[in-house]
């Protein structure tokens, strides 16, 4: 392979230690700038001006296309999935590719998602801090209420992504039927998969015992799961949101399980993040909270997935570098 002599500028807003914790290295023939946004304004705004590309994470603040006026990157490589930090549309009128990678944390969020499931279907969550002199009640109680396997239950999968698909196959392994509401998949798609049926929002909420979110955020999708989709739902269903805070009204879903609406919900993203300390999802009261869980956007954080999207990220950056076509351009 042959560079040039000046060795092209990358500017990186995500730490150098997130790489190297999982033992990714950046191509040697890039100079990387390892800069925090909000800690590095000066510097970041004196460095961009000759970087060709900008690195960033998907999980953070907006970053208005104000910030790339002025300097010569022509590629935004996202770590992740997500793009919902950038004006991609503006982008592009600019000419300046954005990149994502899909698939690289697939795994680890069908994972997240149907352990997510187990956890909240069989109660396991009340029993956190129980003490030995609880055992026997907590026992006769756990089985009064008739705690549920997975097996035989309906999961609905809104969003038949890569995510969506793998997430649909963990729970099939369970032994679930699976309903899928993706209006941009063709009838036909789903012919030759047992056990999956195509069906719209309103019927998959109906039927559903889990619903499972793996759709990107757009304005079509904000409060996607408002109040009125809540109330179509099954009484002891649980709702699974680890794709991107927005789509599912917090409101709602917090006074749905604070009123046994619904059986509980498992939630890893929030509609500001970090989530404000009134957000009402944790203002719910006790014993309701047993069946809710909040983690902190961590759903796709193993090592493993990382590690894949590290790798594929950098990669696709140095393939921009040497005037290859970038892979994963979503604008």
């Amino acid at each position: 392979m042959s560079y040039s002599k000046a060795i092209p500028e990358i500017l990186c807003l995500r730490p150098k230690q997130d790489f190297l914790d999982v033992g990714v290295i950046p191509p040697k023939n890039l100079q990387v700038h390892y800069k925090d946004l909000a800690e590095d304004h000066i510097e970041i705004e004196h460095l961009k001006v000759n970087c060709k590309a900008l690195v960033i994470p998907a999980v953070g603040k907006k970053i208005k296309t104000s910030f790339f006026a002025g300097t010569n990157i022509k590629m935004v490589q996202i770590t992740g999935a997500g793009f919902d930090r950038l004006e991609v549309n503006k982008l592009r009128e600019k000419n300046i590719n954005v990149c994502n990678i899909s698939g690289g944390s697939d795994q680890a969020v069908a994972e997240y998602c149907h352990t997510g499931a187990i956890l909240v279907s069989r109660q396991l969550l009340s029993l956190t801090g129980a003490s030995p002199q609880e055992y026997g009640d907590i026992r006769v109680n756990m089985i009064k209420t008739k705690m549920n396997s997975l097996d035989g239950m309906t999961v609905g999968i809104i969003g038949y992504g890569n995510i969506g698909k793998c997430t649909a196959s963990f729970f099939r392994k369970s032994g679930c039927k699976i309903l899928v509401y993706d209006p941009l998949l063709a009838d036909t798609k789903f012919l030759d998969e047992p056990k999956i049926k195509k069906t719209d929002i309103s019927n998959l909420l109906r039927e559903s015992d889990i619903v499972s979110i793996h759709t990107p955020k757009s304005e079509s999708t904000t409060n996607l799961i408002d109040s009125a989709e809540i109330a179509l739902m099954k009484p002891n269903s649980i709702l699974i949101n680890a794709a991107r805070g927005g789509i599912v009204n917090e409101l709602a879903l917090a006074k749905a399980i604070t009123d046994s609406k619904i059986g509980g919900a498992v939630v890893d993203v929030y509609s500001s993040e970090p989530p404000s300390p009134d957000n009402p999802l944790f203002m719910v009261p006790k014993p309701q909270i047993n069946r809710l869980i909040l983690t902190p956007h961590i759903a796709g954080v193993t090592s493993q997935a990382w590690n894949e999207l590290f790798n594929r990220s950098w990669q696709n950056i140095l393939d921009f570098i040497l005037n290859k076509s970038p892979k994963y351009v979503i604008n």
